[in-house]
């Protein structure tokens, strides 16, 4: 897949990485050296810290759920610390979908007869 390809997906002036890092990033021949290429960002930590399960299985859910950990830890955040404003809401809608997102895994796994606890257990977030 292309940069041209994914372009009208993307949104402009980012923060942590501008169009020309994403094109470099696009070009990365595997999952390692765009994990690299992320270093010095917010998401490098996350990424790194998720590197070694996912060299255990080779599947990158496990990047989306280290995302989607950092981005409810950034929501609790608004919750406490940003009471005045419009924190406390995005944070209930963040722990709200989060909730749901759990109930769906749960029982999606308790549909499947003989489903592990504990493999339920590795996909909540």
């Amino acid at each position: 897949m292309s940069y041209d390809d994914i372009a009208p997906y993307i949104l402009e002036d980012g923060y942590q990485l501008r169009e020309w890092k994403l094109k470099d990033l696009m070009e990365s021949p595997d999952v390692t050296n765009v994990i690299s290429g992320l270093e010095g960002t917010k998401y490098s930590d996350v990424l790194t810290d998720a590197m070694a399960k996912y060299n255990e299985n080779a599947s990158i859910a496990v990047f989306e759920k280290s995302f989607r950990c950092l981005l409810v830890k950034k929501c609790k955040i608004f919750i406490y610390e940003k009471t005045i404003r419009i924190g406390p809401i995005i944070g209930y809608v963040s722990q709200k979908e989060t909730e749901i997102k759990n109930l769906k895994i749960i029982a999606r796994a308790k549909r499947e007869a003989g489903f592990p606890n504990s493999k339920i257990m590795e996909m909540l977030i």
